[in-house]
């Protein structure tokens, strides 16, 4: 099964490391906040901690590192305006980080400011390509936690193989490996290509991947691939366990915790794949996130389906919207919500509303306000920077435009 293996052993490696610096504790859930500065056409990455257990934020006031505005990054509206939340939605998150001990950013885009305790590494980027009408990257590119992916995925249901190349990080020595994979077989055939979410084991030397494919008779499904750093062989497995329907879902949109996969479901919820035995699971139905809202709120009230923003350590980040009605959009409340994976407990809420724009509310799991902090502080300058038809405070957008980014080991 296999057509090619190519092995390279790069000894130079770009990383950069910081001194032990910053806020660090197993109560404290770190989080990046992003400031625009329009005079120096940069956006400014701030490190900021979630103390769940005393029920505030912690600023730094730490800028790890900048985004430059390039020329591919210059998206203007008919008043000349930059479009700030267009590049600090797609351009100024993090390739990949874990919040604790690594980050990996776009040598394009970012410049470090202060490493801190992270190892941070850079990357080439190939978003800023020039492309003809029509054309697509010729370059697909995902990240993980020690590994980087790479694809040319052209035309892959034509092909025998299809070449992937993998650079997996040991110590300071960077290996890559390029391996042709058959994506058009008895379990994956027709789904995106490139794949929704990567795990690298560092000690079996093994990389994991997994795939969604649709399949006109019988629905979704998830298959998983994986390959052997040592030899190139690699085999596929079917994830079991599924009921129902599966929603399409990007590689943002799934949470990496050990040899766990945390993914949404078509209910609303969230789903668990347990990479160790191709198993599937509900980790939470909207019934579940729903009763989390039943000492404080109305639980009748509509709440929107789950979105996953990440996870540090064991813990799960994700949103929900309350009160979601599409003809008033001044009339939700948007929560974000920590949870410990091992317990099902969560551990603290934050919630903004658009009614009380100029504020974000630190609660605990009973929805008691701990504290809160301004918007204009945890993001800061934000109230001066305009979107296409008013404020990024307006309606919450700027947490649509991800001005509030929590770790995320599964990148691209």
């Amino acid at each position: 099964m296999i057509k090619k293996i190519v092995i390279i052993i790069s000894i130079a490696v770009i990383f950069i490391t910081g001194c032990n610096r910053g806020v660090v504790g197993g109560n404290k859930i770190p989080f990046l906040t992003f400031k625009v500065d329009e005079e120096r056409d940069e956006v400014f990455a701030y490190l900021n901690y979630w103390d769940f257990e005393k029920g505030k934020i912690v600023q730094t006031n730490e800028i790890i590192y900048t985004t430059k505005l390039t020329d591919f990054a210059r998206r203007t509206y008919k008043n000349g305006k930059v479009a700030w939340d267009f590049i600090v939605q797609y351009l100024a998150y993090p390739l990949s980080w874990d919040g604790e001990s690594y980050m990996y950013l776009s040598s394009v885009y970012h410049k470090v400011n202060e490493p801190l305790n992270f190892k941070i590494r850079l990357f080439d980027d190939r978003r800023g390509i020039p492309l003809k009408k029509g054309e697509i990257l010729p370059v697909v590119y995902r990240y993980s936690k020690d590994l980087q992916v790479s694809c040319v995925c052209k035309r892959y249901w034509e092909e025998p193989f299809t070449t992937f190349t993998f650079t997996v990080f040991k110590n300071d020595e960077a290996t890559t490996k390029s391996i042709d994979i058959s994506l058009f077989n008895d379990m994956f055939h027709g789904g995106i290509p490139m794949g929704q979410a990567y795990l690298y084991d560092k000690d079996k030397n093994r990389v994991k991947s997994l795939h969604l494919y649709f399949d006109k008779e019988k629905g979704g499904h998830f298959a998983v691939c994986t390959i052997n750093m040592d030899d190139g062989k690699y085999k596929w497995n079917e994830i079991k366990g599924i009921k129902g329907c599966i929603p399409y879902m990007g590689n943002m949109d799934i949470g990496l915790i050990g040899e766990k996969l945390y993914v949404p479901q078509c209910d609303g919820g969230i789903g668990l794949i347990d990479l160790r035995d191709y198993s599937y699971k509900s980790f939470l139905n909207h019934e579940d996130i729903v009763k989390i809202f039943s000492n404080f709120k109305d639980s009748r009230v509509p709440i929107s389906h789950a979105s996953i923003d990440g996870e540090y350590k064991n813990y799960l980040i994700f949103h929900v919207l309350y009160n979601f009605e599409q003809d008033n959009p001044t009339s939700f409340e948007y929560f974000y919500i920590l949870i410990d994976t091992d317990t099902k407990e969560v551990k603290g809420i934050l919630q903004f509303s658009p009614k009380d724009k100029n504020w974000i509310n630190i609660m605990d799991k009973d929805g008691n306000r701990l504290s809160k902090i301004s918007v204009d502080k945890l993001i800061k300058g934000l109230s001066k920077i305009h979107y296409i038809s008013g404020n990024l405070l307006d309606y919450g957008r700027f947490l649509d435009s991800h001005f509030i980014r929590f770790p995320h080991k599964n990148g691209g």
